[in-house]
């Protein structure tokens, strides 16, 4: 026959207090053994084992599977004052002088 488990050896097991192994137990999340009419519960650890599945949480890994094209680089353009667009690449100082306009 199994060994089964109390509360407190149930508790040490999961790691948590056990006010909060008897709150699981009252919502129906740990499953249990009722002993007599008093209330008296006791574990298997096929019941422990099924609780910690059923609160294990699948890590969210997004693995983007699709090939990504490498398209050439083109300069972007460039709005000037007024809204004329100019096409190529300023330089540092060409960007200051335009600042200084404005």
């Amino acid at each position: 026959m199994e060994h089964l488990l109390t509360p407190e050896e149930a508790s040490q097991l999961l790691a948590i207090p056990i006010k909060t192994v008897h709150e699981l137990c009252r919502r129906h999340v740990l499953g249990f053994v009722r002993m007599d009419n008093r209330g008296t519960r006791r574990f298997t650890m096929e019941q422990i084992q099924a609780f910690i599945q059923s609160q294990t949480v699948a890590p969210r890994i997004a693995v983007d599977t699709r090939q990504t094209k490498v398209l050439p680089s083109r300069p972007k353009p460039i709005t000037q004052k007024g809204g004329e667009r100019q096409t190529g690449v300023s330089t540092r100082a060409q960007l200051r002088e335009e600042m200084r306009s404005w």
